[in-house]
Formats: C-alpha cells, structure tokens, sequence
C-alpha cells in the first residue's frame, strides 16, 4: 500500500514557440510501495501528444530506494526513444547523494 505521504502533483505549461513541458511534483519518501503510481505518471505524460519535456521535480522528496532509482531510469530512457526528454531537478540531501553515488546525477539533470 503506498506511503499516505507520497504524493504527484503534475503541472503543464506551454509557451508559443516552446516545447510543452509537464512538471511531476513529488514529496515523501518514495520507495517500492510508490513505484508504479510513479511509473504509470511518466508513462501517461510521455504517451501524450503535446509533451516534449518531463521535469521531475525532487524538492520535496526525503528518500527515494533502488526502485525509484531505476522508474526514473527507465522514463528517461522511454522518453530518449521518443525523442523527448525526462530530467531531475531540485535533488538535495540523501536523495542527490545517492544518485551522484550511483552516477545518476549529471545525467538525470540533464548536464551530462
């Protein structure tokens, strides 16, 4: 059962003459009780039409496990396929530490 803290919050905008973005807002710890609200998410935004830019965005979340880890990976990786993107902002704390310890950083922030 998912954490009762966990939540998405998905926002759009898009500007005349600029790619749609749609922003996840996710807070709480997100662990393998969370995953596939958050895989299911990704993979409704990056199925859509006017979409071209995922931001997730971290400011809000305390921890995130392996299973977190790899639904990002694998939305990032979707999103390449379709020639869009996913990308990670505003990780601090535990959860930047583990995805720089993992490698995961400049790539998932899209500076790579």
């Amino acid at each position: 059962m998912p954490d009762a803290s966990f939540s998405i919050t998905v926002t759009h905008h898009h500007a005349d003459g600029e790619a749609a973005t749609h922003r996840l807002r996710l807070t709480g710890e997100l662990d393998i009780s969370c995953r596939d609200q958050l895989r299911a998410a990704i993979t409704d935004i990056l199925a859509g039409d006017k979409t071209d830019n995922v931001i997730v965005d971290l400011d809000n979340v305390s921890f995130i496990d392996s299973e977190i880890v790899q639904t990002l990976l694998d939305g990032y990786s979707t999103a390449d396929r379709a020639g869009k993107s996913l990308q990670v902002r505003n990780a601090h704390g535990v959860v930047r530490q583990i995805l720089s310890i993992l490698g995961l950083l400049q790539i998932l922030e899209g500076t790579s």
